[in-house]
């Protein structure tokens, strides 16, 4: 089944990121005032870790160039155009987050 329990809700701090491997990938999840999203878990530029970036609203901004994506779509806002991180669907079900994940 693709759908993978990755953690409680208060696991994931609020407007902040936390990082888990999941299926034998490593994925980013965050929670934006309660609402959460999946990203794989490495910057497109220098594989810094994404949990680890600056939250600004649906905005997150890597922590070691400022490379800024969208973590509703992945897309990279600035520096190179078509440049996108893989996201993942997201479900909380009784209190849990689970990431869709193919296998």
């Amino acid at each position: 089944m693709p759908w993978f329990r990755v953690a409680g809700r208060d696991e994931v701090p609020l407007n902040r990121g936390k990082q888990f491997s999941v299926n034998g990938r490593d994925i980013a999840v965050f929670n934006v005032d309660g609402r959460y999203y999946a990203t794989e878990a490495y910057c497109r530029h220098q594989d810094a870790p994404l949990a680890d970036g600056i939250l600004h609203g649906h905005v997150l901004e890597c922590f070691m160039h400022r490379w800024h994506y969208d973590i509703r779509d992945g897309r990279l806002l600035d520096h190179i155009r078509g440049v996108r991180l893989e996201t993942y669907r997201v479900e909380v079900r009784d209190g849990d987050i689970y990431v869709y994940v193919e296998v």
